[in-house]
């Protein structure tokens, strides 16, 4: 299947957005659930996205540079559209309970109707709708110790960008038993792209520790804002009193290749 990715590859000063998903197969399948199973959840999803895109436009059959270079928005389709074409329009159904009335109701979970974003999409807008896929931000405060050749200067000026896909598989490994604040103080570190000379190079935790509290938040915020890729609906309305239920965020690879709800 043809598809196209909501940002696409930067490549030689071009974007890269068609790819070709091919078919699930029982060998990916067999794989998924083996290495869920086994705690292998980076190669869970690494050999999901290999073994499903099948060629990337004027690049062919993707290279694992290539995958990890993928912005993390796009991998996301990716597993969405694998998971489309899996359930081959035999939709899933889904169990809700209503904490207002304790109605409990099935509903069928139509891959199909769900919204994809795309950059350059008419009315939505993005701040990482530039070349660099990244939007700049200004500390309060400067920031020294991240210039090995002049470790007492200060920055200010740095940028926050896109994940991709490769972070988000070192963030795999490195979350196991640690809270969830280092967690996303691990997730914010790999998303600043540019503070100082040579941020991803030297930059760590505790390089992240001394920007002050409110100067992180606004970066954070940044960074989590409404962002292209797969839109699934967030909430339903109870049938029996119409009351709001607010809905878990979807993960297309463990909910659809490696569990058995039906």
């Amino acid at each position: 299947m043809l598809a196209a990715l909501p940002v696409g590859i930067t490549k030689d000063g071009g974007v890269l957005t068609n790819v070709e998903i091919r078919v699930p197969t029982g060998g990916m399948l067999r794989q998924a659930r083996d290495d869920f199973l086994n705690n292998k959840h980076r190669d869970l999803y690494f050999n999901l996205l290999k073994a499903g895109v099948e060629s990337i436009e004027d690049i062919g059959a993707p290279s694992t540079q290539d995958l990890n270079g993928m912005y993390m928005v796009d991998a996301e389709y990716v597993f969405y559209v694998l998971a489309l074409l899996d359930c081959a329009g035999e939709w899933p159904k889904t169990e809700h309970t209503c904490p207002d009335c304790e109605h409990r109701f099935k509903r069928e979970f139509d891959l199909s109707a769900i919204e994809v974003v795309r950059l350059g999409d008419e009315g939505f807008e993005c701040p990482f709708d530039n070349p660099d896929r990244a939007a700049p931000f200004t500390l309060s405060q400067p920031i020294a110790g991240i210039d090995p050749d002049d470790p007492e200067r200060g920055y200010v000026q740095g940028k926050v960008g896109l994940m991709r896909f490769g972070d988000y598989m070192e963030l795999l490994v490195s979350q196991k038993k640690r809270g969830i604040g280092t967690i996303q103080s691990e997730s914010l570190l790999r998303a600043i792209t540019e503070l100082g000379p040579d941020w991803r190079g030297i930059a760590t935790l505790k390089t992240l520790d001394k920007i002050s509290s409110p100067d992180l938040k606004r970066i954070e915020k940044t960074y989590n804002a409404d962002k292209p890729g797969v839109k699934p609906e967030e909430e339903i309305v109870c049938p029996e009193c119409g009351a709001k239920i607010p809905l878990p965020p979807y993960n297309w690879v463990t909910d659809f290749f490696v569990s058995n709800a039906d």
